[in-house]
């Protein structure tokens, strides 16, 4: 699945020590501000499941005092996204549905962009969870993509709906 934030490119390869590096910074600094949160959402596909629940569980907490800084809320929100996305990439799935909740009540109503990626991956949890309302949801938020004429992102969406559909046909 895609990662919300611009992320590293994914030929760079980081070594075992720059990714302790990145997670023991990160897991030091006592507030999380823009940057830290940056950084984290550009690299969380490195971490395993157990270092990204640490990690993301970091960001609830020493981010908090951030989120009335509306930037920051916004980047909390697309950080925990990603959470969601990569626990369910690693077979998480009731972590992911407790970060989901929490990306739900960051969630402002005109926040659209973050709320069709959150109805994405509510639909990517229920499918995940073998239930048939999952497809749906995701192809309606595809749908508004398409709709609003962000055909690059609908195209993106697509292909990851696409991914998930064939590894759950492979299993």
């Amino acid at each position: 699945m895609r990662n919300l934030g611009s992320r590293i490119e994914e030929k760079f390869i980081l070594t075992r020590n720059e990714k302790k590096y990145i997670e023991d910074y990160l897991v030091t600094v006592q507030y999380w501000c823009y940057y830290d949160l940056s950084l984290y959402g550009n690299v969380i596909d490195i971490f395993d499941a157990k270092s990204i629940k640490n990690l993301s569980n970091m960001v609830i907490e020493r981010a908090s005092y951030f989120k009335s800084i509306p930037e920051n809320k916004k980047l909390i929100a697309q950080v925990l996204m990603n959470t969601v996305s990569e626990l369910l990439n690693k077979d998480e799935r009731d972590e992911a549905i407790r970060f989901h909740k929490l990306v739900e009540g960051l969630l402002e109503e005109t926040d659209i962009f973050s709320r069709t990626v959150s109805y994405f991956l509510a639909g990517e949890i229920e499918y995940y969870g073998g239930m048939s309302s999952g497809k749906e949801k995701m192809e309606d938020a595809i749908g508004i993509f398409e709709t609003v004429g962000s055909d690059r992102l609908a195209s993106q969406y697509r292909e990851d709906y696409e991914e998930l559909l064939e590894k759950f046909e492979k299993s």
